[in-house]
């Protein structure tokens, strides 16, 4: 099992996405606090991945799978949520259309002390999320948009 190092940030949409577009279907087969197993198809490719961990450090293992495979146990995962992801730089940008007004940065970085390289034009840094598990995808799947901390 591979090693991610990511930071992720809760972001507002400024300006038009620009970057290469892609439609991700993720399905999560478990999703608890510390497992993940899911299910990905990106455009035309189809993926088997298992994460371990939380926060900034995870346990990462994906390998390819057909699409025949992702349709017929897709159809059992409990869980699933729809994203467009634009390629900006290093940054991956989610926009989440069954969650307005959402949009959540990703950068992966080479370790952990790396410095992370400026935003897209086009967003306005919110908050850091990346130590914080409501706005994982899987629990995003499970439980839908989040109360931030200061809703109250």
């Amino acid at each position: 099992m591979g090693t991610e190092i990511e930071r992720k940030y809760l972001c507002k949409v400024v300006g038009t996405p620009r970057g290469d577009r892609r439609r991700i279907d993720q399905r999560y087969l478990l999703a608890s606090k510390s497992l993940e197993v899911r299910l990905r198809s990106v455009v035309e490719s189809c993926f088997f991945t298992v994460k371990t961990g939380g926060g900034m450090v995870r346990g990462e293992w994906e390998s390819p799978i057909p699409s025949w495979l992702f349709r017929l146990v897709g159809c059992f995962a409990p869980w699933r949520i729809e994203k467009t992801r634009y390629l900006a730089g290093s940054w991956e940008v989610d926009i989440y259309p069954d969650l307005p007004g959402l949009a959540v940065a990703e950068v992966e970085l080479p370790n952990e002390s790396s410095p992370v390289p400026p935003l897209p034009g086009w967003l306005d840094l919110v908050e850091e999320i990346t130590w914080d598990p409501r706005w994982k995808n899987k629990k995003l799947a499970k439980d839908g948009f989040p109360k931030r901390r200061n809703d109250g």
